[in-house]
């Protein structure tokens, strides 16, 4: 308790009080001889003082004080890619030991928990190395969202430094303040290996069209060797050449045409021949659909005036071969031309000296991609069109994009995902803007590191014919970027095909259909398979029961019944092994059957098999940018004393302090329920009462 002037003074009173009230009990001329009067003069002092000093309430105030040990995260990556090492099983048992070991001398000082790092962050230690993907930044992520608020006094990361998933391990181990200790795994030496490292196509292709490829072949400690590169159609070779590696670290591109297909969907797979004694052959192999289409798509960009964008998106749209793309200016535009196309591109029309008035109900007849930018008159563009309503900035605001992660319409790479953060920024001409009906925000405006949740690429779903809005000017830029980040304009090309592949999409009339989410899976992704039923007025129902056979390539066949969702339907069917599977769906509304079908394929995870040689840079960034050390798998007893020598790992103290009003406290009742009593006691064994 701390004491006060006012305490003090209410504790005098409190005892004068007591003296008082004593006094004129026990005053000697008063009581017989035989009581023992001084004693009873004391009790009843200290229990009308101790009463009376309580009912002014004072606080005491108590702090505890609590020590709470460094938090030791011992994470073990559990990865396939920890296989392709030549590290024996005596050398792994070995490993095992040692790690269960440093785990117990740890104990003995810290709390130590255990994590498990690759296609996912769980608890344990039990190691298999059968995870087929790796994320070490989610290593870092997890600890931060599980340990939030906890003394994390240092992270033991065991691994090869190998990723192939998420971002940048470094910042996001640093945003913990933690040191981190790194145990390096695998093998740093080039080993013999001949891979496909990647294939670049268009999903999409005109019928009866040769087609092209890019394909990019490396291969390691290999010189002297031959392998073939063949491209099957199904089972069909319809492509073969052989390679001949002349260096130990062999790069080569290559641009393969291939034949025409019929218009469907069609499975290819590039193969090279495996060598003697490869690290891995899982590599060698690597699978692709092809959807081929009858018709090219005629696409109208209509402009004011020249600029470089118009250009970059006659590039992206050409290079496909699926869309026959022309321009035409504002002032020499003919209804003849508006009236061939099948999509119309206004680049920043209605412009602040054209509104279109002469062709509008012709253009609103077509889907549309409207591009905006400074010279956009954006009254007239926000009443021409039922999805936003903007209002102009005083200057252009500068913006990069953020894909919504909640968009469907259709799929982009999760290289994009990663990339289009960094592009831009690009010229927004607006800075209010209101929805107007329902949307569907491809993109998102992104400041700096803040999505400001305002549209960039917007489409309008209820619309028929659809159209969209890119509400920036500055793609060039956006091709330039990717150019130099990658070699090539794949990203930005396929962004923008797949866009407008979206918009000019024919209407399916078909009142059963049944799809995959994608076409291509991994074993390690759940398969989803969606249905829609429309009744004769073309409304989405979903009262009937719907059943799905799926056939796999061994001649199984598995049966499912589809779960309704909303107006729909749809089934996960889980992860499945690698092969190709055909699924038929079939249902009944009324009298009338309904079938519809589709096939998919599962391929092997092959990230994991990808980098054979093991990464410990990272680690050494790692421990030189944390605080902490770099240790290899024989030298873990050292860790544990380097721990323990780290300023950065050590107990933390918290105090609680609490106040409570002293007349809370229960010992102080019995203290003076016990004063009283032996008053009344004593008084009447003395026969004064």
């Amino acid at each position: 308790m701390e004491f006060q002037i006012s305490h003090l003074l209410w504790l005098v009173f409190s005892l004068l009080l007591g003296v008082g009230y004593a006094f004129f009990l026990y005053a000697p001329a008063n009581r017989a001889t035989g009581i023992p009067h001084r004693l009873l003069f004391v009790l009843r002092l200290f229990s009308v003082a101790a009463i009376s000093f309580l009912l002014f309430a004072p606080e005491i105030r108590s702090v505890e004080k609590t020590l709470e040990k460094p938090l030791i995260i011992l994470a073990q990556d559990n990865s396939a890619s920890l296989t392709l090492g030549p590290a024996d099983k005596t050398e792994r048992v070995r490993y095992r030991a040692s790690v269960k070991r440093l785990y117990e001398e740890l104990a003995k000082k810290y709390q130590v928990d255990t994590l498990l790092l690759g296609d996912s962050v769980r608890a344990g230690l039990r190691v298999d190395m059968q995870d087929r993907s790796t994320d070490i930044s989610s290593l870092f992520q997890s600890v931060r969202s599980l340990y939030a608020g906890r003394n994390v006094g240092a992270i033991i990361l065991a691994s090869d430094g190998l990723y192939n998933r998420g971002g940048d391990p470094l910042s996001e181990a640093l945003s913990l303040k933690a040191p981190v200790y790194s145990i390096a795994l695998g093998d740093t030496n080039a080993r013999k290996d001949l891979r496909i490292s990647n294939v670049n196509y268009n999903e999409l292709i005109q019928a009866g069209n040769d087609f092209e490829i890019n394909l990019q072949v490396e291969a390691y400690q290999s010189k002297g060797h031959q392998s073939r590169l063949s491209v099957y159609r199904e089972r069909e070779v319809v492509f073969s050449r052989v390679l001949s590696v002349n260096s130990d670290n062999f790069h080569q591109n290559l641009s393969v045409v291939l034949p025409a297909q019929r218009a469907g969907t069609t499975r290819y797979t590039v193969r090279l021949d495996t060598l003697p004694d490869e690290v891995s052959v899982e590599n060698n192999i690597s699978d692709f659909y092809i959807q081929a289409r009858d018709v090219k798509k005629g696409v109208l960009i209509i402009a004011d005036a020249p600029h470089p964008d118009i250009g970059a998106i006659r590039q992206s749209l050409g290079m496909a071969g699926d869309y026959e793309v022309s321009l035409a200016y504002v002032q020499d535009l003919k209804a003849a031309e508006i009236a061939k196309a099948d999509l119309l591109i206004l680049y920043q029309l209605p412009s602040l000296r054209e509104r279109l008035h002469t062709f509008m109900g012709m253009i609103k007849a077509k889907p549309i991609l409207y591009v905006l930018g400074a010279q956009s008159d954006l009254p007239a563009f926000s009443s021409m069109q039922s999805l936003l309503d903007l209002r102009a900035a005083a200057v252009p605001l500068e913006a990069s994009a953020v894909i919504n992660s909640s968009f469907g319409a259709f799929a982009v790479p999760d290289s994009l995902n990663y990339a289009i953060g960094g592009y831009g920024p690009l010229l927004v001409p607006f800075s209010d803007v209101h929805y107007k009906g329902n949307h569907d925000d491809f993109l998102h405006q992104q400041v700096g590191k803040f999505n400001t949740g305002r549209p960039l690429f917007s489409f309008s779903p209820d619309s028929e014919p659809r159209f969209a809005v890119f509400g920036a000017e500055g793609i060039w830029r956006w091709r330039l970027q990717a150019y130099l980040a990658s070699g090539n304009h794949n990203l930005i090309d396929e962004l923008l095909r797949k866009a407008m592949q979206y918009l000019v999409a024919d209407t399916d009339k078909r009142r059963f259909r049944v799809y995959s989410s994608q076409q291509l899976y991994t074993t390690s992704e759940p398969v989803i398979i969606n249905a829609e039923l429309y009744n004769e007025a073309l409304e989405l129902v979903n009262k009937p029961d719907v059943s799905l056979t799926l056939l796999g390539a061994s001649n199984r066949i598995f049966s499912y019944q589809l779960s309704r969702t909303d107006n729909s339907y749809t089934l996960n069917v889980g992860v499945l092994p690698a092969g190709e599977y055909t699924y038929t769906a079939s249902t009944k509304l009324g009298s009338v059957t309904h079938k519809a079908g589709g096939k998919l394929l599962v391929r092997a995870n092959q990230l994991e098999f990808q980098e054979v040689k093991a990464n410990h840079h990272l680690f050494h960034q790692l421990a030189m940018q944390s605080g902490g050390e770099l240790f290899y798998p024989h030298q873990l007893a050292e860790m544990a004393r380097a721990i323990d020598k780290n300023e950065m790992v050590k107990t933390v103290s918290y105090e609680d302090a609490t106040v409570n009003d002293l007349i809370n406290v229960k010992w102080l009742l019995g203290l003076i329920c016990g004063l009283i009593f032996c008053e009344w006691f004593l008084r009447k064994r003395g026969g004064e009462l």
